[in-house]
């Protein structure tokens, strides 16, 4: 970690993956309704969710650890694919591109593809999220588009959103905990007069904040009672997960300090990094606030949920502690004129 006071983590994690990183996406992405496949930098298939295979037909036995374009893409466009392919290799965009493939069962079908490099030092994979159908006229082409600013948002509008559904699938529950999270964080940060980037920005990392949790195991995230002092130990490795998956996936990277510091609290009490009052960063010191009266509210696997008024009273009583007081007192306010959606 970059120094304590700094408000911000190492920005190279370590080279190797703390977590099985393809086994964490294959949690994620197992129910997506998207076809996603993983290559390594030198094309070989690394992961295939079920979808793909589904649109495909080839079995992931089949085709795992082999070149996907010789596998999936007709003779006559390889050779341009490989051309798209080291072209999205050397960026640190998402791009989009458009290529015909082939089923196994001989069937051609364009398809329009969004590449997400994944980076980390010396390690690199290539996210590809397909969908069947490409623009007109272009249905056997292989082409790269070039993409405008408004394009791109577009884009990245549609990865969150494959990505958030892919999270819904594989953990509803987390998935639905983010979503309100969202909601009251970006209410809190209109109020605070943050700027529309700034909470959109805010949005977007209470979406994916928790995804550290997909690695917990499951015994210890639903566990129906207290967990051991090992087991806390275990969850408490979620925020600093959540950025490990986030890190090579460059638009994300801006929202790193927000989802590793969502457990900081106020008076140096919290995890992972034991950081105080303003050494947190603003926007997760808001997350932190939104965080926790989703979590009051929610029922959890080892309590029911607290009413809205016994939340607020322990919310109260956690200001200068667990909470930025300034911040609190904002949102209870939001919620006493009803001003934030429940």
């Amino acid at each position: 970690m970059a120094g304590k006071n700094s408000g911000h983590p190492e920005k190279k994690p370590s080279a190797n993956f703390p977590i099985p990183y393809i086994l964490f996406f294959d949690k994620l992405l197992k129910n997506a309704a998207t076809s996603f496949m993983i290559t390594d930098d030198n094309g070989a298939l690394v992961y295939v969710n079920p979808k793909h295979v589904e649109v495909l037909g080839f079995s992931s036995e089949e085709i795992m650890g082999k070149d996907w374009i010789n596998q999936i893409v007709p003779k006559k466009s390889r050779e341009e694919m490989r051309r798209v392919f080291e072209l999205v290799k050397t960026s640190e965009d998402s791009n989009a591109f458009q290529t015909s493939v082939l089923t196994k069962g001989g069937e051609v079908k364009p398809i329009s593809w969004i590449s997400i490099p994944l980076k980390r030092e010396d390690d690199f994979f290539m996210m590809f999220i397909g969908k069947e159908g490409g623009r007109p006229g272009e249905e056997n082409e292989t082409k790269l588009h070039e993409l405008s600013d408004e394009e791109r948002i577009e884009l990245y509008d549609e990865i969150i959103d494959a990505l958030f559904e892919a999270l819904e699938s594989a953990e509803s529950d987390t998935a639905d905990h983010c979503a309100n999270v969202a909601t009251y964080a970006a209410a809190i940060a209109k109020k605070m007069n943050m700027g529309e980037k700034g909470i959109e920005r805010l949005k977007l990392a209470a979406l994916v904040h928790d995804v550290g949790k997909l690695v917990v195991d499951e015994k210890i995230l639903f566990k129906n009672g207290k967990l051991t002092i090992e087991e806390y130990e275990e969850m408490k490795k979620h925020a600093k997960w959540g950025a490990e998956i986030i890190y090579p996936i460059f638009f994300l990277r801006e929202i790193i300090p927000m989802v590793v510091y969502h457990h900081e609290n106020y008076d140096g009490s919290g995890y992972p990094y034991g950081l105080k009052g303003e050494e947190i960063p603003l926007e997760a010191r808001i997350l932190s606030v939104a965080d926790i009266y989703e979590a009051l509210t929610s029922n959890r696997p080892y309590r029911k949920a607290f009413s809205k008024e016994n939340a607020i009273k322990i919310m109260e009583e956690e200001k200068g502690t667990k909470l930025d007081p300034v911040i609190t007192d904002i949102f209870l306010e939001l919620l006493e004129k009803g001003e934030v959606e429940q």
